[in-house]
């Protein structure tokens, strides 16, 4: 392998602190910070609040296009072709400053998180490059992590038809540039791509979780268990945060979750009048029961780290249409530090958890308290291969396929 490599890693939707971009940054300076022969750089939204997170990651303000713009809409390619065409830009643009540094450095770009829109963006940009150089442009190793994709199972034929169609044309073009390598990031969507592609989409580790997690789940094993999680991460209605007053009230009458510290965490960036409500009920709640522990600020690794490892299970409430098919980081996480999972729809996230061999539970508002203790009393069960091929080492993964790359550009 070349003398350094660089990881670069293009995120417009690094744009505010909350939800996973952050959390993936912070993970891969982790992940790399003792491989002294890696240099990690990141390429953020220019809205991002720098003064605010890790000053030793090194991250450059550049992309200005609104990541998730279309993210909550269906809509047709002729609805957002304008921003398609102006993130492919930013794409181009991006590219062109990689090519025009003076350095041996081999690098690898990685996108993670990548919409349809995004894909599609991607493919323009280096479809423009071609087009644009009489002399090639070198392009670098790409390497693209899908998260989103789409339901072969049409109950709502006319919205699911069209997503499907969508996902399915744009990582089809981008395929056959021929300059990406494409893998997926979870079982569903190894499925849908494989089928989409005709060749296999391989399954890559989870971005979530760096070397100091390994090292906090280790030192966990001794920790008292003390702590339900019922929301973790950014207020949203969708993943039921309106809902938790009427969740609390429920719960505060079961004795044996007395003694159970009760952690409602959240980042509130786009504030909605459903939101403030909700948020003023649940101070009242937490104002009258000492066991329930309010945290409205983004999480740092550490304290991340540490509210998982003391808890003992995790609440879903997230729309069961929504989340269909559509992924959760914080099920991740709370996969990777064993949390036994309690959810209030038969969604991905019951889904995955199942997959994975953990503790879980389908439950209900009129009889919550009494499931969720039998959850917390069930025993422990096998995890399955799958967990285990989902948490491999994500650094040393990502080092193979650098070097694959670079061994066989040599011969």
């Amino acid at each position: 392998m070349a003398t350094k490599l660089q990881i670069v890693v293009p995120d417009p939707g690094l744009h505010e602190l909350g939800g996973h971009h952050p959390a993936t940054a912070i993970s891969l300076y982790e992940s790399f910070l003792d491989c002294n022969d890696v240099e990690l750089r990141i390429f953020c939204h220019h809205n991002f609040e720098l003064e605010k997170f890790n000053n030793q990651i090194n991250i450059t303000p550049f992309f200005n296009s609104d990541y998730y713009h279309y993210f909550y809409e269906n809509p047709t390619y002729g609805d957002c072709q304008f921003y398609i065409r102006q993130l492919s830009k930013e794409y181009y643009d991006f590219f062109i400053l990689l090519n025009s540094e003076q350095s041996d450095s081999q690098k690898l770009v990685l996108f993670h998180t990548m919409t349809w829109q995004h894909i599609i963006a991607l493919t323009l940009s280096l479809e423009q490059i071609n087009d644009t150089f009489a002399s090639p442009v070198k392009i670098p190793q790409i390497v693209v992590f899908l998260v989103y994709g789409a339901s072969t199972n049409f109950t709502n034929s006319k919205h699911q038809s069209r997503t499907f169609l969508n996902y399915s044309l744009a990582v089809r073009v981008l395929s056959k540039t021929g300059l990406v390598q494409i893998f997926a990031s979870e079982y569903e969507l190894t499925q849908f791509y494989t089928n989409v592609l005709s060749f296999d989409v391989m399954l890559h580790p989870c971005l979530l979780i760096g070397r100091i997690n390994e090292k906090c789940k280790i030192l966990s094993k001794n920790i008292n268990k003390n702590a339900i999680i019922l929301y973790l991460g950014d207020a949203k209605i969708e993943k039921g945060f309106t809902k938790l007053p009427l969740l609390l009230s429920r719960l505060m009458l079961h004795a044996k979750l007395a003694d159970l510290e009760i952690v409602i965490q959240f980042t509130n960036n786009n504030i909605s009048k459903e939101i403030s409500n909700a948020y003023d009920q649940i101070r009242t709640l937490a104002n009258v029961n000492q066991n329930i522990r309010i945290i409205n600020e983004f999480l740092s690794a550490k304290a991340m780290q540490n509210l998982l490892t003391k808890s003992k299970a995790i609440i879903f409430n997230y729309n069961e249409s929504i989340y269909e098919n559509q992924s959760s980081g914080v099920l991740w996480l709370s996969a990777y530090y064993d949390l036994k999972i309690a959810s209030f729809s038969n969604n991905w996230v019951l889904k995955e958890a199942k997959r994975m061999g953990l503790q879980s539970k389908l439950v209900d508002y009129d009889n919550v308290d009494r499931q969720l203790t039998e959850l917390l009393d069930s025993s422990v069960i096998q995890k399955t291969k799958y967990y285990y091929e989902f948490f491999q080492d994500f650094s040393q993964w990502l080092l193979k396929l650098a070097m694959w790359r670079d061994k066989n550009e040599s011969k």
